[in-house]
């Protein structure tokens, strides 16, 4: 039995040893990797006493006491006691697990969530850093590359939609045209919506004042409407319906027309505490007539073509199911860097050649 206890030592010591060895270099002052060191010699100390009592007792004891009624393919239990030490272990188990999941977690303010965060904020801060520094080309290559990895599966390799081999319909929007739909035109005349975060939004069918006529506007007016919009701001030939109803309603958001040589810019539609999730430069100028539905800075955004602020948005928020379906929010999942640059390449163009 001396001679197992000589054994029970050695093996011990050798087993740190070597876990020490292997671990050591990177153990450092972190206070998990010294717990974890420590707690893995108890349980090997602990698991070697616990072998050489049982080996002892084998070799001693003989089996005696009240067996159970029941029996299992010919073998009966003795009927006793739980272990003392068995259920001290089980109730400090317990103890412990409670305390660690109210104050005990994370232990001495660590845990690799926060330590994933911290590594995770540096390294974003470095992007952010360097993307600062790029020119306007590379920001447009790094949102191309963005798009080519997040978006194209869905809106396709030069975003103009694929389509779904069964149906026929388009997966996602075709994003190299801003013309919409009169269907989901008018569903957002009816419904409302809030896209961008304002407060109040654009109001549904009941808050939609048309100056012209006095009065809210109409089903037949939003059925016009709809398909004026969705026809990329073209009334029927000899018509100007259209036109007149959305100057009466719709100009003060979205934007007016100019004077014949007047020029004007699209805006870029967000909040102005949203400002830097855009990349100025890609929301091109206007002039005269061809300025109507281009957006009204800070109040709505372009209805003619994607402006970077606007993608950004979208990017961020997600979009609730329409025609074709649900885009995820990826706010979580971008940085903002890499929002800004995939913003910026949209508005530029999907199927534009990018100019170095």
């Amino acid at each position: 039995m001396k001679n197992l206890w000589i054994f029970g030592v050695v093996l011990f010591v050798v087993l740190m040893a070597g876990t020490y060895a292997v671990v050591g270099d990177m153990m450092g002052d972190d206070i998990v990797n010294i717990l974890t060191m420590a707690f893995a010699a108890i349980i090997v100390l602990v698991t070697i006493l616990v072998v050489m009592k049982y080996i002892k007792q084998m070799k001693n004891d003989t089996a005696s006491g009240e067996l159970v009624d029941e029996s299992w393919d010919g073998l009966r239990e003795y009927n006793n006691d739980i272990p003392v030490g068995w259920a001290v272990s089980t109730i400090l188990l317990m103890i412990w697990g409670m305390w660690y999941m109210t104050t005990g977690y994370p232990l001495n303010e660590y845990s690799q969530i926060g330590e994933y965060n911290k590594d995770a904020k540096i390294s974003n801060d470095k992007i952010a850093k360097h993307f600062a520094q790029m020119s306007d080309t590379q920001k447009l290559k790094m949102g191309e590359g963005v798009f080519a990895v997040q978006c194209a599966p869905c809106h396709g390799p030069s975003g103009n939609g694929q389509e779904n081999y069964s149906t026929g319909l388009l997966t996602a929007e075709d994003l190299t045209t801003r013309n919409m739909s009169k269907t989901y035109v008018s569903k957002v005349l009816h419904e409302g919506s809030n896209q961008l975060g304002y407060d109040g939004g654009m109001p549904d069918r009941f808050g939609l004042f048309n100056m012209n006529s006095g009065n809210l506007i109409s089903d037949e007016e939003i059925s016009v409407l709809s398909s004026y919009i969705a026809n990329g701001f073209k009334d029927a030939v000899g018509s100007s319906e259209g036109r007149d109803i959305f100057t009466g309603t719709c100009i003060s958001c979205h934007g007016a027309g100019l004077a014949k040589g007047a020029k004007g810019y699209k805006s870029y539609g967000v909040k102005p505490e949203s400002d830097e999730t855009g990349v100025e430069g890609y929301s091109t100028a206007c002039e005269g007539e061809d300025c109507i539905g281009h957006g009204v800075s800070l109040v709505g955004p372009s209805l003619r073509d994607y402006n970077s602020c606007l993608v950004a948005n979208l990017l961020k928020s997600g979009k609730k199911e329409g025609e074709i379906g649900v885009m995820p929010a990826f706010g979580d999942m971008l940085s903002m860097p890499q929002i800004k640059a995939l913003s910026a390449f949209v508005a530029h163009g999907t199927d534009k050649e990018i100019e170095e």
